[in-house]
């Protein structure tokens, strides 16, 4: 069994940043546009839904390093879900989960470096090392793409006020993910 250890640095009077109380709520406004990527390392998914014509179901999950969107906010309701991520990004051990499918306006600029797939099909999981290709397998017995999620775990990285050209970051603006937290 292999284990993954995330070690944060704490500097100063910053030690309570990793709960609720010590973070600043309230920093995502409706009618902005944010960049958001991952806090931790391989924390991005990808899941690609695949429908068949009985409807069966399989989904095909991706795991990358890293990656990056672009999300403007048009709700409070998506303004408290970006928010609530900024302050729980600091705890590895959180089930809490970023979806894209909570924001109407979102955009991925890349992802990068993948780390792994799984699906499963009638009983038999497959993996990377099958060397399958899950695209053509499952368009061959007849699914077909029925949508995509992302989602991250243990929060995210998040910047204000960036100059967004066509889905491109020209440059980042202010971040509001708290200062004096990294890992190693």
């Amino acid at each position: 069994m292999k284990y993954m250890v995330y070690i944060f640095l704490v500097n100063g009077d910053d030690q309570n940043l990793n709960t609720k109380e010590g973070a600043k709520m309230g920093q995502i406004e409706v009618g902005k546009t944010y960049v958001v990527s991952p806090f931790l390392k391989k924390s991005l998914t990808a899941h690609e839904s695949f429908k068949d014509a009985d409807g069966r179901e399989v989904i095909v999950t991706k795991l990358y390093r890293n990656g990056e969107f672009i999300i403007t906010i048009h709700t409070e309701e998506e303004a408290d879900a970006l928010d609530e991520n900024i302050t729980e990004r600091a705890d590895p051990d959180s089930l809490e989960q970023w979806h894209t499918d909570d924001f109407s306006d979102w955009t991925l600029t890349g992802a990068y470096d993948g780390q792994g797939i799984h699906f499963e099909y009638d009983g038999t999981k497959y993996d990377g090392s099958k060397g399958v290709d899950y695209y053509e397998f499952l368009h061959d017995r007849g699914f077909k793409d029925a949508g995509e999620e992302w989602m991250c775990l243990g929060g995210l990285e998040v910047y204000k006020d960036c100059e967004v050209d066509e889905d491109v970051v020209i440059e980042y603006g202010e971040r509001l993910t708290q200062s004096g937290l990294s890992y190693v």
